[in-house]
C-alpha cells in the first residue's frame, strides 16, 4: 500500500509542469523580461516553486559543497557512534549555530489538524512525530541582526570559504526570484527585497546516515 502511494505522489510530481526560467536577461537588463516576470508570479502561486537557470551558479561550487557537508556528517557521526565526545553542538545557543545530532529536533504536533483530513489526505507520518533521524548544521549568511557568532568546523579549514560561497548563490537566487515576482505580480521591484535585508538567513544543510536507518 505504502509503495502504491509513493508511486501514485512520484506520478503526480512528474506529470507537473514546474517551469524552468533562464534569470540570466533579467541579471543583465536585456529585453523584455515581463513575459519570464509573470512565469515567475504564476508558478509560485500555482506550484508553490519553480526552477531557475543561474549563470551565477556552477556545477562544481555545488558538488564542493556536498562533498564537505557529507564528509562532515560522517566524521561526526562516528564520533557519536563510538561514544567520543563530538565537536560544534551547541544546545547553549539552542542549535541556532553548529551542529544539531540525529534525534535532537522534532516536528511540531498538528493531531487534531490531522484528524480532521479526509482518508484519501492521510497524513504516512506517526502522530504525535517521532525525533528526526537526520543531523543538521546552521551557518549564519551575511550580518543578521543579534545572531550568534558562527561556529567553524577547526578540522574544515574551507569551511567558511565553502559554506558563505553557497548560503550567497541561494540568497542571491531568492533575491531574483523576489524581484521578478514582484513585477510579475505588478508591484514594485523590491517589495518582498527590501523586507528581506538584515533577515537571519541560515543556511542549514542536512545529512541522514542511510546506512544505518
Amino acid at each position: 500500500m505504502l509503495a502504491k502511494a509513493f508511486k501514485n505522489i512520484a506520478f503526480r510530481f512528474s506529470s507537473l509542469k514546474v517551469p524552468i526560467v533562464d534569470v540570466e536577461p533579467f541579471l543583465r537588463g536585456q529585453g523584455n523580461c515581463e513575459k519570464d516576470c509573470q512565469t515567475v508570479a504564476e508558478s509560485l502561486h500555482k506550484y508553490g516553486c519553480l526552477i531557475i537557470k543561474d549563470p551565477r551558479v556552477n556545477q562544481q561550487e555545488n558538488s564542493e559543497f556536498l562533498d564537505m557537508m557529507e564528509k562532515y556528517f560522517a566524521k561526526r557521526a562516528a564520533d557519536l557512534y563510538q561514544g567520543r565526545q563530538v565537536a560544534d553542538i551547541y544546545p547553549n545557543y539552542d542549535f541556532q549555530v553548529g551542529a544539531t545530532p540525529e534525534y535532537t529536533e522534532k516536528a511540531r504536533t498538528h493531531e487534531d489538524l490531522v484528524k480532521s483530513y479526509l482518508p484519501e489526505n492521510k497524513a504516512f507520518t506517526p502522530v504525535p512525530p517521532p525525533f528526526d533521524a537526520k543531523w543538521r548544521y546552521f551557518w549564519n549568511i551575511g550580518n543578521p541582526v543579534d545572531a550568534t557568532p558562527n561556529q567553524v568546523p577547526v578540522d574544515f579549514p574551507e569551511w567558511s570559504t565553502v559554506m558563505n560561497r553557497w548560503g550567497n548563490h541561494m540568497i542571491d537566487g531568492c533575491n531574483i526570484v523576489a524581484e521578478m515576482a514582484a513585477l510579475g505580480l505588478g508591484l514594485q521591484r523590491d517589495t518582498f527585497t527590501k523586507l528581506m535585508v538584515d533577515g537571519p538567513h541560515k543556511l542549514a544543510p542536512t545529512g541522514s546516515d542511510l546506512t544505518k536507518y
